[in-house]
């Protein structure tokens, strides 16, 4: 039965660690950027078909992904699609912050016109000015790896 999610086969998927991987390369220290690493990730692997193989699509905290059109309309090398990601990644600061308005309405929200662009892959993952406590640069998140005191 396809209506139920399959939640062991989903994760013994290659897939899924593709996807975790994926997202992990990039920075998530903004809405824009959670939602378009998460996204671009969903396509680049194909976690849709995965998920829908496996009878996941109508799970609630998955079901969002099914959905997501993998293909920019007008391109993600287009004016629009260029002038969207930049323009969202500068918008839509601290993932703590509540989004501005134009945030919100232009990238963030279901339909907003540039939400279709947040396929595309993550605008450059950012240098930071410091090193971690054990001499390795910081993750692409700004995260240092290890255990808080």
């Amino acid at each position: 039965d396809h209506s139920v999610c399959n939640l062991n086969a989903l994760e013994a998927e290659p897939a899924l660690g593709q996807y975790l991987d994926c997202v992990d390369e990039f920075s998530h220290r903004s809405i824009w950027r959670h939602i378009n690493a998460a996204r671009h990730c969903t396509c680049r692997v194909g976690m849709r078909e995965v998920l829908a193989r496996h009878g996941c699509c109508s799970h609630p905290a998955l079901k969002d992904m099914c959905d997501y059109q993998c293909e920019a309309p007008s391109g993600c090398s287009s004016v629009a699609g260029t002038a969207c990601m930049t323009r969202c990644d500068d918008e839509c600061l601290h993932l703590t912050d509540a989004p501005s308005q134009y945030c919100t309405d232009t990238c963030i929200s279901p339909g907003a016109r540039c939400l279709v662009y947040a396929v595309c892959p993550p605008v450059a993952v950012p240098e930071y000015q410091y090193t971690c406590d054990d001499g390795n640069q910081p993750h692409a998140s700004g995260c240092c790896r290890g255990t808080l005191p």
